[in-house]
């Protein structure tokens, strides 16, 4: 199966999704809430009529308002980024080039203007008007794909090597299917909310929550999890009117003991890392439903 990708980001739940799709095709539910919401690759691909994307990070708020608003200019944006990048090896790796031409003898790149403005894709991503609440900045965008992509893990910190892969082949992916993704989108209702408001604001017997919390003891994300948070969810989930599945960590004991016996596990391949490097070709996940099964 082909999925809609993104950025990199850890704990993207590509292996899982089919999954996901069964339970909420059983709930009979007509809209969709991903909770957690991250990179999107849950809500890029469940294929449902009715999406409501959060995430209390507002940098990936801001990242899905401005494809869903602004997605000619961060197309053009991330163009120029990727021909830019691409120069930028030539010069690195072409022992010709000289450094008194101004054609990046010491790192110089000349200016690449609005690469491919003519295509067809670019055509169709015509910007409409904004009437979006929240942040609406491309160039932060541009800045937020740009860190992901290019990191180790997707964990927008430490950035790749050039004995790696051209940092530049997860952008050029991106950009190959923007149209598609800009096309998913532009019909979702994006919030930058806390879980707790956003279970209540949209709690009803039509609703169907997915959670995919931040994992314990992992400092990958900007807003983590405690344990008094694990409680509230747990506590939410007695009292919530729609249908909801949680998936977590089937190895963390210490969640078993604040969400009780889970309503089944899966195994997954690992897919984090080279394949010859992972210690545990498969991990297991445990669901939390009210779906009959």
């Amino acid at each position: 199966m082909v999925y809609l990708r993104l950025l990199k980001y850890p704990g993207a739940k590509f292996v899982v999704i089919p999954d996901i799709k069964k339970v909420f095709n059983n709930s009979h539910c007509n809209l969709f809430i991903d909770v957690f919401g991250g990179s999107g690759s849950v809500s890029l691909n469940i294929n449902s009529p009715n999406t409501v994307y959060n995430d209390i990070d507002p940098q990936f708020t801001n990242l899905f308002n401005s494809i869903k608003y602004k997605p000619g200019t961060l197309y053009e944006m991330l163009k120029e980024e990727v021909a830019s990048e691409d120069e930028n090896s030539r010069v690195r790796t072409d022992p010709h080039r000289d450094s008194d031409t101004g054609t990046g003898g010491r790192g110089e790149v000349r200016k690449t203007g609005k690469a491919g403005t003519g295509s067809g894709l670019s055509r169709v991503l015509s910007e409409p008007p904004s009437n979006s609440s929240g942040i609406i900045d491309p160039l932060r965008a541009r800045d937020t794909m740009v860190r992901f992509s290019r990191s180790f893990g997707g964990l927008g910190e430490t950035y790749g090597t050039r004995r790696e892969k051209s940092s530049n082949l997860y952008l050029k992916k991106t950009l190959y299917s923007f149209g598609k993704i800009h096309d998913v989108v532009r019909k979702w209702q994006i919030e930058n909310l806390d879980f707790r408001v956003i279970i209540r604001k949209y709690d009803s017997e039509g609703a169907f929550f997915y959670f995919d919390p931040p994992y314990p003891g992992k400092n990958w994300y900007n807003y983590n999890f405690t344990e008094s948070d694990f409680l509230d969810l747990a506590d939410f989930l007695k009292r919530v009117k729609g249908k909801y599945l949680l998936n977590l960590d089937a190895d963390d004991t210490s969640l078993v003991r604040i969400f009780g016996k889970p309503s089944l596990i899966r195994k997954y391949a690992n897919q984090n890392g080279p394949a010859l490097n992972r210690r545990d070709m498969m991990r297991s996940r445990s669901f939390y439903t009210n779906v009959d099964q």
